[in-house]
């Protein structure tokens, strides 16, 4: 965001100010607070001298020639040939104003409610009138003081830049319930001074003016877009907080009766949680696929090959992004012996698991482009009737019946076979650096860890009678745990016991695998 905006921002709207039919105590109190907005929230230079003339007209910033106040000279520092900011001589160098020399006079700027205006107040060297700070306003109040005259003097563009900059800065969370923002669609509904905000913009239809198209919008004084902020929205509240700010063709009253009603149809999802299971299951126990409990809102289903590989197919229900996530994954025989473990139902054992849509063909993708989500898995938003969300999970069990085997036949022919006659070398720098100009992880990278790569070469040469060559993989993978820094759990639970079987025994046994899941179970 640039902070030359927000500056000249402040400045139009102190001259916006100055121009109003209001009290001078009023427009004190307005132009503290702009100021002290500019200042705390963005990170803004000194531009009082922008609008000095004006600010001194309504006694937020004072005036001082020092040389009057030999005390004061004496307890600051600056420098005394250029002016700039006048700090305490203490420890803690508080801030007190901005010196100017003008005409061998040094004359001292300093603003009402300030250190030194405060140190003038106790030695009564301002009038009783002064002696009262300027009165302050909560963001929403400060806004509604500036569109309220915006709108009277006919300034749209100021009046469309302080929307936007009070809806950016609510959700980039610079302004919080502190700020007198509520955090709820309900709270802002039922807010007096936000609702009133929300008619003013209403009136002047800022929602049909400057839009961003972009949710990650830079410039705080353009009103981002409807559609693009809420496909990141993760929860209604969330979404509905949006709309009271960007849904502007809708009464707070229109959006109060959806909201309601969502909330409503989300309040008991277990039956339309559970239609995932029936309606999935019944596929795939036709297909000789054996379900296993899992976590709520996660269905598991295995089945075991000639191979002695046990496949998996795995659902996970995420409410919130209105997704259900659908992955294939493999327990492979060759690495369970080298474990000396069985095949089990554990989501953590998955020596390796891909979101089937990254095996769907480009066409396919294409063509049913609306069941699939932002997320990578299929759109189910329990909101949905159930048989719209049917309608999901026939898509879901569609893919998986067109997709077949088709990533476990890759995982068969990619391991053992076609790992182990590439580098290990190449492959640990293929990992941390992908291929090509774009970094692209190629497929062939089955392993997401260094050292099960280094491992797995390693137990290879063992069990070809390259002793040696296995050493020294073993050795470099010990290295790099112990040369770097790398996750506790995976460096103490799933290394160590690998390197401590070596030593006692003379034998590799193969890690645990090292994913998602694993990192979720030691957290």
């Amino acid at each position: 965001m640039s902070m030359h905006l927000i500056e000249d921002l402040v400045e139009e709207t102190v001259h916006l100010t100055d121009t109003a039919d209001l009290p001078a105590g009023q427009k004190r109190s307005i132009l503290g607070n702009l100021f002290n907005l500019q200042s705390w929230y963005f990170d803004t230079g000194y531009t009082h001298f922008r609008v000095m003339d004006v600010l001194l007209r309504y006694r937020f910033v004072y005036k001082i020639n020092l040389a009057a106040y030999p005390d004061i000279a004496a307890s600051t520092v600056f420098d005394k040939e250029t002016g700039g900011w006048v700090k305490t001589n203490d420890e803690n160098n508080t801030p007190l104003g901005y010196a100017v020399a003008e005409n061998e006079k040094t004359w001292l700027y300093f603003d009402a409610g300030g250190a030194l205006w405060q140190r003038l107040c106790e030695q009564g060297a301002l009038p009783g009138e002064d002696q009262e700070p300027p009165g302050k306003l909560a963001v929403p109040d400060l806004i509604h003081l500036v569109l309220k005259e915006a709108e009277k003097q006919q300034q749209f563009l100021l009046l469309e830049q302080w929307y936007a900059l009070l809806v950016n800065a609510i959700l980039f969370a610079d302004f919080s319930a502190e700020d007198g923002i509520p955090p709820t669609f309900s709270g802002l509904a039922q807010h007096e001074v936000l609702s009133s905000i929300r008619a003013i913009v209403q009136r002047n239809q800022v929602g049909n003016r400057r839009k961003s198209n972009d949710s990650d919008n830079d410039n705080y004084l353009e009103l981002p877009g409807l559609k693009a902020t809420l496909e990141t929205t993760q929860s209604t509240e969330e979404a509905y907080r949006i709309r009271f700010l960007l849904d502007l063709k809708k009464t707070v009253a229109v959006l109060t009766t959806s909201y309601q009603k969502e909330i409503k149809a989300t309040a008991h999802p277990e039956k339309k949680t559970d239609l995932v299971f029936r309606q999935v299951n019944a596929f795939l126990e036709a297909n000789n696929w054996i379900y296993a409990p899992q976590q709520e809102q996660r269905w598991l289903w295995y089945k075991d090959n000639t191979a002695q590989d046990r496949r998996f197919i795995m659902l996970d229900l995420d409410v919130d992004k209105k997704t259900l996530f659908c992955k294939q994954a493999l327990q492979h025989a060759l690495l369970l012996k080298w474990q000396h473990m069985e095949a089990d139902t554990m989501p953590r054992h998955f020596h390796f698991y891909r979101d089937i849509v990254a095996f769907l063909p480009d066409d396919w993708m294409k063509k049913n482009k609306k069941s699939i989500s932002q997320w990578g898995g299929w759109k189910y938003d329990i909101k949905k009737t159930e048989k719209e969300l049917a309608g999901s999970i026939d898509q879901l069990t569609a893919a998986l019946e067109f997709l077949g085997n088709t990533y476990f036949d890759f995982l068969q022919e990619e391991f053992p076979g076609k790992f182990f006659t590439r580098d290990p070398g190449q492959l640990l720098y293929v990992l941390e650096n992908g291929e090509g100009e774009l970094g692209i992880i190629p497929e062939y990278m089955i392993f997401n860890s260094r050292y099960h790569i280094l491992l797995a070469f390693a137990v290879h040469s063992f069990n070809n009678g390259h002793r040696s060559r296995g050493t020294e993989l073993l050795e470099k993978a010990r290295a790099i745990s112990e040369s770097e820094r790398i996750n506790k759990h995976l460096k103490e639970n799933i290394l160590a016991p690998v390197f401590e079987h070596w030593a006692k025994h003379g034998e590799i046994r193969y890690p645990v695998p090292w994913n998602s899941y694993m990192l979720a179970y030691y957290s």
